[in-house]
């Protein structure tokens, strides 16, 4: 099922798995896969971490490898009509107050060091074509709008 997910994809998950396998074990923890994968738009049920944790070497904690993370992420990928609705998930991840909204420097950093990664003036095209708010926000609902219309 991982072979349904485009390599730049492979290489954000590959790069959130890195962020989070802090030891280098070559595992995450259930918490953690249950972030990067709510971090892709997906949501992760009952168990289904603790279905595809493995054991360790002698000394090293019990996980979940990335094999198995980019197996459960292409499993629940979605078709490419759903593209919109996955953008907006994504981005309510980063919306800490549900409200539709996202600080510009919090939108910078999500866009240079995530997924595909953009460089700072294609960054600033994209701020500019969204909506920001009085409040120094881009409303990521009407942002998400603009860019599949």
């Amino acid at each position: 099922m991982a072979e349904q997910l485009d390599e730049q994809t492979r290489k954000a998950v590959s790069d959130a798995f890195n962020t989070f396998d802090t030891r280098g074990t070559g595992r995450v923890s259930e918490e953690a896969f249950a972030t990067i994968m709510q971090a892709f738009g997906h949501t992760v049920g009952d168990g289904e971490a603790k279905a595809l944790v493995t054991a360790g070497p002698p000394g090293q904690p019990a996980g979940i490898e990335l094999s198995a993370l980019l197996r459960a992420l292409g499993k629940k990928v979605k078709s490419a009509d759903n593209k919109e609705s996955e953008v907006l998930e994504a981005f309510q991840v980063f919306d800490k107050d549900n409200d539709g909204l996202i600080p510009v420097a919090e939108f910078r950093h999500i866009m240079t060091t995530m997924g595909e990664q953009l460089s700072s003036a294609e960054v600033d095209e994209m701020i500019r074509e969204a909506n920001v708010g009085g409040g120094g926000s881009i409303d990521y609902r009407s942002f998400t709008r603009i860019m599949f219309n």
